[in-house]
């Protein structure tokens, strides 16, 4: 799917959940910042879990951001963090 055609799914998603666009575009700078320069795997010099907390900081309007979850593996791990704060942590195999 290209961008022409992506565009309006992606305004559609925004609008279901009550999202602005600049704070998605936001999250997904932090989570770059949080994941390693695979995009998958965080490192050592690459995870920053105050990125991580601000993915799920109150909305501009101060509504919870407690839905939704990262998923990453780190060490052979498997960490899951969810917006209402729990943590997941399994073995990656």
């Amino acid at each position: 799917m290209d961008f022409a055609e992506w565009e309006p799914v992606y305004e559609a998603i925004l609008a279901d959940f009550g999202w602005d666009r600049a704070a998605d575009e936001r999250a997904r700078d932090l989570l770059g910042a949080t994941l390693g320069a695979d995009g998958a795997t965080p490192g050592v010099d690459t995870f920053d879990p105050e990125a991580l907390d601000a993915l799920f900081e109150s909305q501009p309007d101060g509504r919870p951001r407690d839905a939704g979850r990262v998923e990453f593996d780190y060490y052979g791990y498997t960490v899951v963090v969810y917006g209402d704060g729990s943590v997941e942590l399994d073995d990656a195999d």
